[in-house]
């Protein structure tokens, strides 16, 4: 019983300070009842103390987004999770903003044909999803589609005792990836 009003005051917490963890609890009376449930379950034997310190730890980070029961446990534990380093673009100094500016309608189509995607700012690829959008009717599938043109594809197979011959199927898949992306544009119909 008592564990079940810990659940639901650090809920209420969560709620206020996350609108779309309120949004999903809010409009469905079972989820917000299993919610509850789970919660009380998982917060069992914790410390009152244990407990507001996680909501302030949970307040002081910088997520847009209500941990989940595992997380919040671990904000119990004293232990906050430890933020990723940010991930560093290998540009090589290329000003990629610049270059998308400068770029006529022909570059900027072949924008991530001639720039691998993994160095290109997120920006940019949005900015590439919604030029195609406006001026030549690209869904966002086909967009981002052009956006993984240099991307590797799946690769399975780990039991090829020859590196040689990995590499060859890997350069095989690359090309058909490419051909395909090539072949789907130019009998691409506009719309």
């Amino acid at each position: 019983m008592m564990s079940t009003k810990v659940a639901a005051r650090v809920i209420a917490r969560l709620s206020a300070q996350f609108p779309g963890f309120a949004a999903r609890i809010d409009n469905d009376a079972d989820i917000a009842e299993l919610t509850v449930d789970e919660w009380s379950r998982g917060l069992r034997g914790i410390d009152l103390n244990k407990i507001d310190n996680a909501l302030d730890l949970v307040r002081g980070s910088s997520s847009n987004f209500a941990p989940s029961l595992p997380k919040f446990l671990e904000y119990c534990g004293g232990k906050a999770p430890v933020a990723r380093p940010k991930i560093e673009y290998r540009g090589g100094g290329l000003d990629y903003q610049k270059l998308w500016q400068s770029a006529d309608d022909k570059t900027k189509f072949r924008f991530f044909v001639d720039h691998s995607f993994q160095h290109v700012p997120g920006f940019i690829r949005q900015w590439f999803v919604n030029y195609n959008a406006e001026h030549r009717g690209w869904s966002h599938k086909e967009s981002w589609m052009m956006i993984h043109f240099h991307r590797l594809p799946y690769f399975v197979s780990g039991d090829d005792s020859s590196i040689a011959e990995r590499k060859m199927k890997m350069r095989d898949l690359m090309s058909d990836h490419q051909s395909y992306i090539i072949d789907y544009f130019t009998n691409r119909r506009s719309a």
